[in-house]
């Protein structure tokens, strides 16, 4: 995958984006495809971790408490902790 970055990093400056705005995504692009942690893996693996002595319902509850928290703070998902 990260052979293909300079592709696409070629179609969006070719496509009018600043080098900037390119440079900022694929680099998101770039370490979300390192870490292996996309928005569903996440979500994964902190319901995993919320279903550790709850129920699911209750599990599920704090799973999108801490999604929404996560997605507050403007980071990308991939520097989320589970």
């Amino acid at each position: 995958m990260p052979e293909l970055l300079p592709g696409a990093r070629q179609g969006l400056l070719d496509a009018g984006v600043a080098a900037a705005e390119a440079d900022r995504l694929l680099g998101v692009i770039g370490a979300r495809v390192a870490s292996g942690q996309t928005g569903a893996a996440w979500q994964r693996a902190a319901l995993a971790s919320a279903e550790r002595g709850r129920g699911r319902d209750e599990a599920l509850a704090v799973m999108l408490d801490r999604y929404l928290s996560c997605a507050a703070t403007g980071q990308p998902v991939h520097t989320w902790p589970a």
